[in-house]
């Protein structure tokens, strides 16, 4: 019971320690008070990227006007939601030579997007509306990306060779560096990721909006009719909170540590009365002995020892035998864990020094009663 329960409990310690790492982790982003729908623009009423531009752009400005929102922005795709697109990039050296292309992450994003989500801006600037042109070629990177193509260097005003729609590529200015965004999940870091402004990819007609502010929710029937006003055909889907998707992935992990978590708990009491159990019958066999002990002059203290020692002992055995399985069974934990090992010292010296105290809470009560024995009435009874 010892071991098994010592297991539990390890594997239920690295899951908290998995879960408070996880709540510790910048993803770049801040999903509170943030709302996100779709909107999309048929294609067949909006063919051209500038009819789609000047939608979008108007529907921008009319929900920026609305009482309570701070900020508006869109992107294909948002972080947490929808597949990523990669493509290549390079500096000048890779015109040359096509080996020196790497992947990075693209985002079409429309100004606003990085206000809307709080995302810092490291150096440079950000898209403003003037950049959201078809023919200028600018774009912001995210501070990985930057990192791994001018270490030690400032990337403003660098230029990347990027390919986007044609095999061959195309020069961009990079105007600005961002923090960088997690993408598909919360536990590990995303691939390095390149903002291109919507209009300059095209201006794709579904976008995931993004409206900051006080009373998210608060804002849906406002936003649903400043889109019929403007095109009554265009629908509002999938609305919800950014939180949202920041919960959902953190739902693997949050669940692995209640299911694991409820069973080290129910372990660690079964154990402890286990041991209580035990140790109670021990008293009741030895009663005999203690009152012989007493008679000759032990002293409570070293009843106490006595007993409570026993128990230990128990416990030790138990508690070696389950640090030695725990250091193979967590290993099969290992996707589940974010910023711990599965042989995370921390985890298994705190579980031991836990399972110490109810060993000890569990092993002194039975060891009290001991003392209590009046040496009389024990050896009469035998």
């Amino acid at each position: 019971e010892v071991a098994l329960s010592v297991v539990l409990l390890v594997g239920t310690g690295l899951m908290v320690r998995s879960f408070t790492e996880l709540q510790r982790i910048d993803p770049g982003f801040e999903a509170e008070s943030v709302l996100t729908f779709n909107a999309a623009m048929p294609g067949g009423r909006y063919p051209t990227a500038l009819e789609r531009h000047q939608l979008q752009s108007q529907f921008q400005e009319r929900l920026m006007a609305l009482p309570g929102v701070e900020a508006v922005g869109a992107a294909l795709p948002i972080p947490l939601r929808g597949p990523v697109f990669n493509g290549r990039y390079g500096t000048e050296e890779a015109r040359a030579d096509e080996s020196f292309f790497k992947q990075a992450a693209y985002k079409m994003v429309i100004p606003g997007y990085f206000a809307a989500l709080r995302t810092e801006l490291v150096s440079g600037r950000v898209f403003t509306a003037a950049d959201n042109s078809d023919s200028l070629a600018v774009v912001v990177v995210d501070q990985k990306l930057a990192r791994l193509t001018w270490p030690g260097e400032s990337a403003v005003g660098k230029v990347l060779l990027i390919r986007l729609f044609t095999p061959d590529p195309i020069e961009v200015e990079v105007i600005g560096v961002v923090e960088h965004q997690r993408h598909a999940g919360l536990a590990e870091e995303s691939r390095e990721t390149i903002f291109f402004p919507n209009r300059f990819a095209g201006s794709f007609g579904n976008p995931t909006w993004l409206v900051r502010g006080t009373n998210p929710m608060g804002l849906v029937d406002a936003i649903r009719a400043e889109l019929r006003t403007l095109d009554p055909r265009i629908p509002l889907a999938e609305v919800r909170e950014f939180q949202g998707y920041v919960d959902d992935a953190m739902a693997p992990t949050r669940f692995a540590l209640i299911l694991i978590g409820a069973f080290g708990v129910t372990a660690v009491l079964l154990a402890g009365v286990g041991l209580y159990g035990v140790l109670s019958s021990v008293v009741r066999q030895r009663t005999a002995e203690i009152g012989v002990r007493m008679a000759f002059g032990a002293q409570k203290e070293g009843i106490l020892r006595l007993v409570v020692g026993q128990g230990l002992v128990l416990t030790g055995a138990g508690l070696i035998g389950g640090l030695v399985m725990a250091l193979g069974v967590t290993r099969l934990m290992e996707s589940l864990l974010v910023g711990v090992t599965p042989t995370d010292p921390v985890t298994f010296a705190g579980i031991s020094a836990v399972f110490a105290v109810v060993a000890i809470i569990a092993c002194y009560l039975p060891a009290r009663r001991a003392t209590m024995v009046d040496p009389t009435v024990a050896l009469r009874e035998e």
